[in-house]
């Protein structure tokens, strides 16, 4: 079967979104909890970048107490049902090279769960980065989590050993990853990218923008660490001053 895009996928997928979600539950509220803890009563806009189903976003959106939620998908199925729930005041879709031209400004951009391991090369992802700094209000902030390529659950030996060849000889395209997606018993190729630290606050930097706050997420348990092998990055950027 030919490599399907990210959107076509994510159609595809869209109908068990909840359940897989529900499976990693530990890690989306370790997640969650910790953007809770930074914003909650100090923003008013959120816009949930990459939203999938809009479920996550809008629980957050409530549990922040903001007022306007906007989100954006690249997926249609997904930008539907988000648009369902009734609480996202615009579903944009990110497929659209000019969705970033509007005249919304936010508090609070996410952009969570590897959404940003989904776009294709580094480029792309700075010009990604650069359009959502773009719509930041003055003092706002970005959180941002992706796949640690460094994270000590795939492994002790394969961990070092990649820790390693990315001191030595750094190479950001070893981060990329293709793998068969089951969905309804059919396998689907598909694509994502692994992060190391360095690769992280370079492209944090490439987009003009300043690293707040970062730690790691445990994958399996949820629990925040501020080992650079601990888990999942996480991180909170700004404007630069």
């Amino acid at each position: 079967m030919a490599d399907l895009g990210t959107a076509e996928i994510y159609d595809q997928f869209a109908k068990h979104y909840r359940n897989y979600s529900a499976k990693k539950s530990a890690y989306i509220l370790g997640v969650d909890e910790l953007i809770k803890k930074k914003f909650k009563n100090k923003v008013q806009s959120v816009f949930d970048f990459g939203c999938g189903d809009g479920v996550r976003g809008a629980a957050l959106f409530k549990d922040l107490q903001a007022t306007l939620l906007v989100g954006g998908d690249i997926s249609q199925e997904m930008i539907r049902r988000s648009q369902d729930l009734g609480i996202a005041k615009d579903v944009w879709d990110l497929a659209n090279e000019d969705w970033y031209r509007r005249s919304e400004r936010f508090d609070l951009i996410i952009s969570l769960w590897n959404v940003f391991g989904h776009i294709p090369d580094m480029q792309s992802r700075v010009e990604a980065l650069k359009k959502m700094a773009g719509m930041l209000n003055f003092n706002g902030r970005i959180c941002l989590d992706v796949n640690n390529r460094h994270y000590r659950g795939y492994g002790k030996m394969k961990v070092l050993a990649r820790r390693l060849l990315d001191w030595l000889l750094p190479d950001y395209a070893r981060g990329d990853v293709h793998f068969d997606w089951d969905i309804d018993g059919k396998k689907y190729p598909a694509h994502g990218h692994l992060f190391t630290r360095r690769e992280l606050f370079d492209l944090i930097q490439r987009a003009g923008l300043q690293v707040i706050d970062w730690r790691t997420v445990d994958y399996m348990s949820g629990e925040e660490s501020k080992c650079v092998t601990g888990g999942q990055h996480f991180v909170v950027m700004g404007l630069k001053s």
